[in-house]
């Protein structure tokens, strides 16, 4: 489905594990409770696409691949990100509020990776990213209250007060 014009779809609790989502255009797709297990989504736009309580856990050792896709402003509350790639993504504005961003020890050792990611004004109060990579991501204007941040990578990130930590 490389290139699929998925805009506006409603695919609540739908069933996209494994897709092959590349460079697919997701815009305003209502994705609630859906399950993205192991699906790749390199390149996709889901630009205000609600993903409230998804599924992007690992199948196996596929990771989830959401690598450079367009997640500005979308709604990953309660989201299992769980050894998701998250490689320079952009996530500003993002609703993550207390969303699951770590390695899933059943399905995948990998542990969720936002390196250089862009996680500008991201709502990630109370989210769980023990382990998670965000080397040089940017955290600028980020709610990181209650977020457990349990040996994260940070190193060379901008935390949300302007500062480049460690």
């Amino acid at each position: 489905m490389r290139d699929a014009d998925l805009s506006e779809a409603i695919l609540r609790d739908g069933d996209l594990s494994g897709a092959k989502l590349v460079d697919a255009n997701l815009t305003d797709a209502y994705l609630s409770k859906a399950s993205l297990c192991g699906a790749n989504l390199t390149g996709a736009v889901l630009l205000r696409a609600i993903l409230y309580e998804v599924d992007l856990r690992p199948t196996s050792e596929r990771r989830t691949n959401l690598g450079q896709a367009n997640l500005s402003q979308v709604d990953l509350c309660y989201a299992n990100l769980s050894s998701a790639l998250l490689y320079q993504t952009n996530l500003s504005g993002a609703r993550l509020c207390r969303a699951k961003l770590t390695p899933d020890p059943y399905r995948s050792p990998f542990p969720t990776d936002l390196t250089k990611a862009n996680l500008q004004g991201a709502d990630l109060s109370y989210a769980d990213l023990s382990n998670a990579i965000l080397v040089n991501s940017n955290l600028r204007d980020a709610d990181l209250t209650g977020t457990i941040l349990t040996n994260a990578d940070l190193r060379g990130a901008i935390m949300p007060n302007g500062h480049i930590h460690g």
